[in-house]
């Protein structure tokens, strides 16, 4: 990576997250995504699912901009407000 180059902007077109889903290995496949039951976006974490999120965090994440005070002194942005629910 070249570094001099930053910042970095990843953007998406025509993207709408609230109609993502979970693929279900178990057979479900897309026909559950059709119901609007999937949507990955409502559910909550499981504790095996928080506890490997933060480790990837951990371990592989370089910089995490929702943790920059100094990049955003006021008020962080919209997404970075959104609560991780666990369960």
């Amino acid at each position: 990576t070249d570094w001099s180059r930053a910042p970095f902007v990843a953007t998406y077109r025509r993207y709408n997250v609230s109609n993502a889903c979970v693929w279900d290995a178990a057979g479900a496949g897309a026909s559950r995504c059709a119901g609007g039951g999937g949507g990955w976006m409502r559910r909550r974490m499981d504790w095996w699912s928080w506890m490997t999120l933060n480790w990837v965090r951990m371990n592989y994440m370089a910089y995490d901009y929702c943790a920059d005070r100094k990049r955003f002194p006021h008020r962080f942005p919209a997404e970075c407000i959104i609560p991780i629910g666990r369960t």
